[in-house]
């Protein structure tokens, strides 16, 4: 196991279901954020030209649960050091002292490389081997599949390094396009909302 054990990767508590949110820097990872929450908690790419620098965390309830998403910084921003990395998501993870409900790996539809790939490796290295069958892979951008289905997508990308992170997660994916509005939106939070709420 990482640094943090199994027993409180299981609990929860006060903090309600706490998500924990990674990718790399663009990888839309603040406004996933907002959607899961249904409101503005953190300020997107899609808002202003600024990244997170610090794990911010915020809360918001989903059919009478609470939901705590905690927001990182970008993993593999230009020259950020590991140990500096480590020491954030160290932070993220005293946030919620009740344990990690779940990790959600952001990555853009069409836009999967090895960086995603090592980010994931790398917060599994931190949480340990049970954090990987924590883990969702969240595609962002999903309108640009059009209309085309998420899996079928993945099935035929045949990114090998996707495929890896794919079978070490049991194939937990969804996809989100943040700019939904209206119908399109509630209908999305309502077919996602038990994969990432568990």
């Amino acid at each position: 196991g990482g640094p943090w054990t199994r027993s409180r990767l299981q609990k929860r508590g006060q903090c309600g279901t706490p998500l924990l949110l990674v990718g790399k820097s663009g990888s839309g990872k603040s406004a996933t954020g907002n959607t899961i929450l249904r409101r503005p908690a953190f300020q997107s790419l899609l808002e202003a030209k600024t990244t997170t620098i610090k794990c911010q965390r915020a809360q918001g309830t989903w059919k009478g649960k609470t939901i705590s998403v905690l927001d990182t910084p970008a993993l593999f921003d230009a020259k950020k050091l590991e140990t500096s990395l480590e020491k954030q998501l160290k932070k993220c993870h005293q946030m919620c002292l009740t344990g990690l409900h779940a990790f959600i790996l952001v990555t853009q539809v069409g836009r999967f490389t090895t960086e995603d790939a090592a980010a994931a490796k790398q917060v599994w290295k931190l949480f340990g081997d049970e954090s990987a069958r924590r883990t969702i892979i969240l595609f962002t951008c999903k309108e640009d599949l059009g209309g085309d289905d998420l899996q079928t997508y993945v099935d035929e990308a045949k990114n090998k390094h996707l495929c890896e992170l794919m079978k070490k997660c049991n194939h937990r994916l969804c996809g989100f396009n943040n700019k939904a509005e209206g119908g399109e939106r509630e209908e999305q939070q309502a077919k996602n909302a038990f994969r990432v709420h568990g």
